[in-house]
């Protein structure tokens, strides 16, 4: 059985932690101009959490002090307020912009850089099943839309050309019911070798985009290659190399903001 440790040990670190964050928050609020904290209140609740933990079992009041520690440290690293600040601004910059796709676009919400109303993306879309996001899409009736499909496609069309006619037909309808927005397809993303070498049809990429740009040029769309941002050996690919981590995210938006000229 564990032995117990002295209470008046943990309430005076908890206190030493309430006190600095006390202080970080006056600091913070001050800063936004946010109106002044009751010291007050804040003390008084201090009070009534440490009469509290005097009363739990030591193990809880040690959760208690590890979280209020890691809420210190990520609320006032570098990195939290940088990553904070950057996706703040991407959710402003693309605001009027929609994002279709399949699971290479939907972090985009997930991981938080834009909001869900910028993005109507689903695992395992392709240029058919994409057609059931239209409805969608129009609701939300964009400025901007920015197409990304293709690795489903790869597996599942047994030509380039098969795929470019069911992409032309969902840029089509796309057209025909947002004819005011502007449209963007984003290459198919190269997939790394080793995932080639497990499935061999993901190896078209390039027939695939070069059809792909020729398709944007007869519809009067815009063509972008992003695949200019990952070589195959990038640090950006996931495990399975087929998808991205979260660190290409920012880097991808930094270049699709240029090119949607945001």
């Amino acid at each position: 059985m564990r032995q117990k440790k002295q209470p008046y040990i943990y309430t005076l670190v908890i206190l030493i932690l309430l006190n600095l964050t006390g202080c970080i928050s006056l600091q913070q609020n001050s800063a936004n101009n946010t109106g002044s904290i009751d010291k007050s209140e804040k003390i008084n609740n201090n009070i009534t959490l440490l009469q509290k933990l005097e009363n739990k079992d030591i193990s809880q009041v040690e959760k208690t002090i590890a979280s209020i520690q890691s809420q210190l440290i990520n609320k006032n690293s570098p990195n939290y307020k940088k990553n904070n600040t950057s996706k703040a601004k991407y959710k402003y910059i693309f605001e009027s912009t929609v994002f279709m796709g399949d699971s290479q676009a939907e972090p985009l919400s997930l991981y938080g850089f834009l909001e869900p109303t910028s993005v109507v993306a689903k695992k395992g879309r392709n240029v058919i099943s994409a057609k059931d996001d239209i409805p969608a899409v129009v609701k939300l009736n964009p400025k901007k839309i920015v197409l990304l499909y293709g690795v489903n496609d790869l597996l599942l069309f047994k030509s380039t050309e098969d795929f470019i006619i069911k992409y032309e037909r969902l840029i089509s309808s796309l057209k025909k019911q947002l004819p005011d927005a502007q449209i963007y397809v984003n290459a198919v993303y190269h997939v790394q070798d080793f995932a080639c070498e497990k499935k061999p049809l993901f190896k078209r990429s390039d027939d695939f985009n070069k059809s792909l740009e020729t398709l944007c040029t007869k519809l009067s769309v815009t063509y972008i290659d992003s695949n200019i941002l990952v070589s195959k050996d990038s640090e950006y690919y996931a495990p399975d190399g087929i998808h991205f981590l979260s660190s290409y995210y920012p880097s991808w938006l930094q270049f699709m903001q240029k090119k949607l000229n945001l």
